[in-house]
């Protein structure tokens, strides 16, 4: 017989459950209020970049503040171009984003497609304006010509650096020169395969193949590095392309290392008088804006007569000279380089090390009479701080102490194997101040 059971009514009695109001929103952080102007300001303060990659997380405005300065430098680890034509992103070394498909990128700008992963890619690409491929020269790492091809979307690029980059040829160059009108720094020190003769501006200011068009993309650079080029015939014309393009209005800085001529600066015009007033060099028929680095350095073929088309260059702004190996100079020229500007108030820095055929007491006479004379024009003390004449064999004590009285603000005097120089004499003339003294103790 089968149990049929009712379930009863439930009791009109029993108690009603009332479900208390969700507590409201939390106010909104006050980090997240702040104008986006004091969000730029404490983004710069941070250096970071994983502490940069966290903030950019925290909000819209936090992420609009934080990631122009996240990727303003890449200096990646790896490069592989045709093995994936994947660069990975990176700061300090250490990936702080997913790997970008930065080739997908250059299609994109190119117009060649528009995958998402490849717009994202742009849109990062145009915060970057440092990017560091030095020191990629070793295996499974080195930078090629496909590697550079993205670098065509850093459109506000200002700074790349190829230090070593020993497998880089001429048309990636000419792509990124061609590419980047922004473009204030370029350092190819130790780039060897470039070939600088089949670079187009150096070709377009022989009146070769390149015409016009290859001094048209050159950029208005400020800083040029060349070292390393010991063995390319054509390192006089890449020099001398730059005072005829436009380059010849902007370049500040200027090393080189190698095998120069006097035929590099043979059409260096005189600085138009307005460089002398502090302005940006911007007009049209001067003949360039006053330097503020000078590096050259192992050119045994460089003449007095370079050093004169210089000095007026140098007479406004020059900070740093470096003269090492230039064993073509006589000590006359020189000591009418300094006199003819190119000892300014200015200068912080001389090296005249290895150029021992030249360099005497007489020079460096003509050296502290000029700071000296250029200081007391400005009514100021001389900036010069650092002094380097190692292997210079006929300067003496008598030189060292000339620069010595008329520097007060020396910091390091440098002459090592200098087998003139009475050492201890220098010393007790040092004793109780702030110079550094270096000099072979041996001698």
């Amino acid at each position: 017989m089968a149990n049929h059971t009712q379930t009863p009514p439930p009791s009109s009695s029993s108690p009603t459950v009332t479900l208390p109001p969700p507590p409201p929103p939390p106010p909104p952080s006050r980090a997240t209020l702040l104008p986006g102007e004091l969000l730029a300001q404490a983004a710069a303060a941070v250096s970071a970049p994983r502490d940069l990659a966290q903030a950019a997380r925290v909000s819209r405005a936090w992420w609009a503040a934080a990631t122009p300065r996240l990727w303003r430098t890449l200096r990646p680890r790896r490069a592989s171009g045709l093995r994936g034509a994947v660069v990975q992103a990176a700061l300090g070394g250490r990936p702080l984003a997913p790997r970008l498909r930065l080739a997908a990128a250059a299609a994109a700008a190119g117009g060649g497609g528009g995958a998402a992963g490849g717009v994202a890619a742009k849109g990062l690409l145009d915060y970057v304006r440092v990017v560091d491929l030095s020191g990629m020269n070793v295996p499974d790492a080195e930078v090629r010509d496909d590697d550079l091809v993205p670098l065509a979307g850093c459109v506000r690029l200002h700074t790349l650096v190829l230090r070593d980059c020993g497998n880089v040829t001429s048309a990636a160059l000419d792509m990124v020169l061609a590419n980047l009108q922004r473009l204030r720094v370029l350092d190819l020190s130790g780039a060897t395969s470039l070939h600088l003769s089949r670079c187009a501006f150096v070709a377009a200011a022989r009146g070769g193949g390149g015409g016009g068009d290859g001094l048209a993309a050159l950029p208005p650079l400020e800083s040029l590095r060349l070292r390393g080029f010991f063995h390319d015939p054509a390192l006089s014309r890449a020099v001398a392309a730059l005072w005829t393009g436009a380059c010849r209005t902007s370049l500040r800085e200027l090393e080189v290392e190698g095998p120069l001529t006097d035929a590099a600066f043979a059409t260096l015009q005189p600085p138009a008088p307005s460089a002398y007033d502090g302005g940006g060099g911007g007009g049209g028929g001067g003949g360039g804006v006053p330097l503020r680095v000078l590096v050259l350095s192992v050119t045994p073929e460089l003449t007095d007569a370079t050093l004169q088309r210089l000095a007026p260059h140098c007479a406004a702004g020059l900070e740093s000279l470096e003269l090492v190996g230039c064993n073509g100079l006589s000590a006359a020229g020189l000591a009418r380089f300094f006199r003819g500007g190119g000892a300014p108030a200015s200068l912080r820095r001389v090296v005249l090390s290895g150029s021992h055929p030249a360099v005497d007491d007489a020079v460096l006479e003509a050296l502290a009479g000029s700071v000296a004379a250029a200081a007391a024009a400005a009514a100021a003390l001389p900036w010069l701080r650092e002094l380097r004449c190692d292997a210079c064999l006929l300067v003496s004590e008598v030189g060292l102490l000339a620069v010595v009285e008329a520097c007060p603000r020396l910091e390091l005097l440098s002459a090592m194997v200098c087998r003139a120089v009475a050492a201890a004499a220098v010393a007790e003339r040092l004793a109780g101040t702030n110079v550094m003294f270096r000099f072979d103790s041996a001698a």
